[in-house]
């Protein structure tokens, strides 16, 4: 028997939906708190001066797809 799950009253997915969403949603977590460490990690070495490191961050941002 399949359950359905019923989101915004709209879609209904069934459980398989649901768990590649939320593996997507992992996924996309971790992606962000690497990037977030990594960051620290130039913080710490202090590579750039803080302009270049905010403006560096903000290219990367804006160059991406999403």
């Amino acid at each position: 028997m399949e359950k359905v799950i019923f989101r915004s009253g709209k879609f209904a997915h069934n459980e398989e939906m649901y768990k590649s969403i939320k593996t997507i949603l992992d996924v996309s977590i971790y992606a962000v708190f690497s990037i977030y460490l990594i960051l620290r990690r130039y913080k710490r070495k202090s590579y750039f001066s803080n302009e270049q490191k905010i403006k560096k961050v903000y290219c990367f941002f804006a160059e991406s797809p999403l």
